[in-house]
């Protein structure tokens, strides 16, 4: 009975894994899985080498007010990181500031514990979902960034920068505003220098060199929080045709396109901190922060918390430190960094 009862359990289960192949079907390089037909909007268009791409959902397209479009990307899944964020920045607020926003997703793969259906709901609330006809995956996430560049073109044609975020970094929006309107650029953000291809095969970020020939990248921007000027982003979508594909979102964009568009990079490096300790700190002091771009840490209540914060700030102009002084220095004593994309640095921080 043990026998049958395993061999029916092999059977459910080979069933179910036929099912999951047959409602995929891999490109040949093995970094795109395309999805049948599930409600897509409009014609199909071309999205690097996508031949077939679409939007499932398309969001609301910018009205004419609107100077700043902000792309967040977004895994379909964090429905709870997106609802941070919308209640720190509600679209009334935004709309005052002159931006719109979307979150860009892919396609869930199937018995996903957040159904598309669900999706959709979330879209009618909000009207600010724009999700491509690609599955969810790391791998994907250049299609990913790149349907949100290609979005705004089409659909905010008339506003004059992009800023890119991720649903996990907070931003004071009321600062960067400010800064955008102050600082002459055409790609703005943290410029990361002198990197190199990690070859080790067990790295999440291991390159193989076939996909990336060359012993050193580009510099290029932390796909954190950048800003584009629009023009700048149709030099990058015309120039990204050029390339295979390259699946390091910020590196291919902002690395390798930009260079061969002659898109120049600012850095604003000194605006950004990595440790979402040392933004804690900075508001339990009751400081002006010296930062405008941190981490949320895991903690998505940081996004409101944060953004009562920065914004009490910037109406009430709180108290700063020295020149000279940085926030970092008066609340880190000790800090270990780890290698570029394996995540959050161990910190102590001063009580």
């Amino acid at each position: 009975m043990r026998h049958r009862n395993t061999c029916l359990s092999i059977l459910c289960l080979s069933l179910l894994f036929f099912l999951y192949l047959s409602y995929i079907k891999h490109s040949a390089n093995d970094n795109l899985v395309y999805l049948p037909n599930i409600g897509y909007i409009g014609r199909e268009e071309e999205l690097l080498d996508l031949r077939n791409f679409n939007y499932i959902l398309k969001g609301k397209p910018c009205e004419r007010n609107i100077t700043h479009v902000q792309i967040v990307t977004s895994y379909s899944g964090n429905v709870e990181a997106r609802s941070a964020i919308r209640r720190a920045y509600p679209s009334s607020d935004l709309n005052r500031l002159g931006i719109s926003r979307v979150f860009l997703l892919a396609t869930l793969p199937p018995f996903h514990e957040v159904s598309q259906n669900a999706l959709v709901d979330e879209n009618k609330k909000y009207s600010d979902l724009v999700q491509g006809n690609f599955v969810e995956s790391y791998r994907n996430l250049t299609y990913k960034h790149l349907m949100g560049l290609k979005w705004a073109t089409k659909y905010c044609k008339n506003v004059k920068f992009v800023i890119k975020t991720d649903d996990d970094i907070l931003v004071d929006l009321y600062s960067l505003l400010d800064i955008i309107e102050n600082k002459k650029f055409q790609l703005m953000g943290y410029v990361l220098k002198d990197m190199r291809p990690i070859r080790v095969k067990a790295n999440k970020w291991y390159v193989t060199r076939n996909e990336y020939p060359d012993e050193n990248y580009p510099s290029f921007l932390s796909g954190w929080m950048y800003v584009v000027t629009l023009e700048a982003v149709k030099k990058l979508l015309s120039h990204a045709r050029d390339f295979n594909y390259f699946w390091i979102d910020d590196l291919f964009v902002t690395g390798m396109v930009s260079q061969k568009s002659n898109v120049t990079l600012s850095d604003i490096s000194e605006l950004f901190t990595v440790h979402p300790e040392v933004t804690e700190c900075c508001m339990r002091k009751g400081l002006k922060c010296d930062f405008i771009v941190s981490p949320d840490g895991g903690d998505h209540s940081l996004q409101l918390t944060f953004q009562k914060h920065v914004r009490h700030c910037y109406v009430n102009s709180c108290p700063t430190l020295k020149p000279g002084t940085k926030i970092e220095d008066k609340c880190v004593a000790k800090r270990k960094l780890p290698p570029l994309r394996k995540g959050f640095p161990k910190i102590t921080v001063v009580q």
